[in-house]
């Protein structure tokens, strides 16, 4: 694995797409917009044509974006509007809803809807998607492009799965233990909040933290120390929405940790630390509890007001600790 790179971990994931089948939405995020939309194009051409020269490719991918092939529809790097109800443009929600979902592909084959920036898909436009994504018909599939899938409503976040984008090498000897790894296998490296959080030495901070926990009554200040203050004042010029980002990805190692627990060995552990329960019900509890806070740290009220940030961090703790001792 000394040549392995962060592209073939993107590559590895698609592949098991092509072999256990594509979701229903996904979301490709990442930078390097321009090389997704290739790499996307890539494998679908893969999927559905054999033998191809380089001509035909780009013939192929030419009558793809004039939305001529029975099989794709693309929308380009454009603003998506809802189009008009009756006569809809092409490249608008209306066009694609009538004109393309509703037909079969040839032979039954897998149908896909790539939108090159989803970010740029306006509010009338994303309601008239979102029946589609909810439901979508057999073998079609939607790929969203974006930078941060935070760019997209939860709406939406919520019914696709995401595949970060990777395209820089990277060596094992660069991986210097369990905790980069496991940021690298979960997709984190490249985000935005990770970077920030970098660089304020937080990421040496998590790590330090879990790795010293005692898993006793202890712990509650430790936590309470960190969530109510620390990140309200090393992150205080971030906007609400980011700090509960950063919350958390801070909470992400201990989900994996209850995670490894509770499966027992039974498939391979995720986490970069043990727990030290033994209690399954406890465990149990507390896994229901970080399920419950992820949902409450992405709710925004009225669609667009987050949780308040103290609010929420009282909420957690109490029950955290009723659970912990």
């Amino acid at each position: 694995m000394a040549n392995a790179s962060l592209l073939e971990v993107t590559q590895k994931t698609f592949a098991n797409f092509e072999q256990g089948g594509w979701p229903n939405c996904l979301i490709f995020s990442g930078e390097q917009q321009q090389a997704k939309e290739e790499f996307i194009f890539s494998l679908l051409l893969k999927e559905k044509y054999e033998n191809l020269v380089l001509e035909e490719i780009e013939d192929i991918i030419a009558s793809i974006k004039r939305l001529e092939n029975p099989d794709l529809y693309y929308f380009p790097d454009n603003k998506i509007a809802i189009g008009d109800q009756k006569n809809p443009l092409p490249y608008t929600a209306r066009h694609l809803l009538q004109r393309f979902i509703p037909y079969l592909a040839p032979a039954n084959r897998n149908k896909y809807v790539i939108i090159s920036n989803a970010a740029r898909v306006n509010n009338e436009a994303e309601s008239a998607l979102l029946k589609t994504l909810e439901e979508p018909p057999l073998n079609t599939h939607f790929i969203l492009i974006v930078n941060e899938k935070t760019s997209l409503k939860e709406t939406i976040i919520s019914r696709s799965i995401e595949v970060p984008y990777f395209s820089q090498p990277i060596s094992t000897d660069e991986i210097q233990n369990e905790w980069e790894l496991f940021w690298l296998n979960n997709g984190d490296l490249e985000t935005d909040i990770f970077q920030k959080m970098q660089e304020k030495n937080w990421i040496k901070k998590i790590s330090n933290f879990y790795d010293q926990l005692s898993f006793n009554f202890f712990d509650y200040e430790k936590f309470d120390l960190l969530l109510h203050n620390q990140i309200k004042s090393d992150f205080s010029k971030l906007k609400i929405d980011e700090q509960l980002q950063i919350v958390k990805l801070f909470l992400k190692p201990l989900q994996f940790a209850v995670r490894d627990k509770l499966v027992g060995g039974v498939v391979e552990a995720k986490a970069p630390f043990n727990i030290g329960f033994t209690n399954l019900d406890r465990i149990l509890d507390i896994s229901k509890l970080l399920a419950d806070m992820n949902h409450r740290l992405e709710y925004r009220y009225f669609g667009t007001r987050p949780p308040h940030y103290q609010s929420l961090i009282n909420w957690f703790l109490t029950r955290l600790f009723y659970f912990w001792n």
